[in-house]
């Protein structure tokens, strides 16, 4: 009966002492003071490129309401840098 209580007790400790071991040298130590910029920067482009995605989306249907000279002249001018003058001629 000595025996199992030993037994017991040291599986107890020893888990305890992995468990000790395991959460210290798990923790993250930050030094850089760059380390959080570039988790936001990674955020910001995501950010940046959703919403250019959902600006040209938007523009893509605008243009499509538009009569085919007038979309012709504002695709001219804006996508393949015509003047205004050219793109209307």
């Amino acid at each position: 009966m000595m025996g199992e209580t030993i037994k017991s007790w040291l599986f107890t400790v020893a888990y305890r002492v992995y468990i000790d071991y395991y959460r210290k040298h798990k923790r993250i130590v930050v030094k850089e003071q760059g380390f959080f910029a570039t988790l936001f920067d990674k955020k910001k482009l995501l950010l940046d490129s959703l919403v250019t995605k959902e600006e040209m989306n938007e523009i893509v249907t605008l243009l499509d309401r538009l009569p085919d000279k007038h979309k012709y002249a504002v695709l001219l001018h804006d996508f393949h840098g015509l003047t205004q003058r050219e793109a209307a001629e």
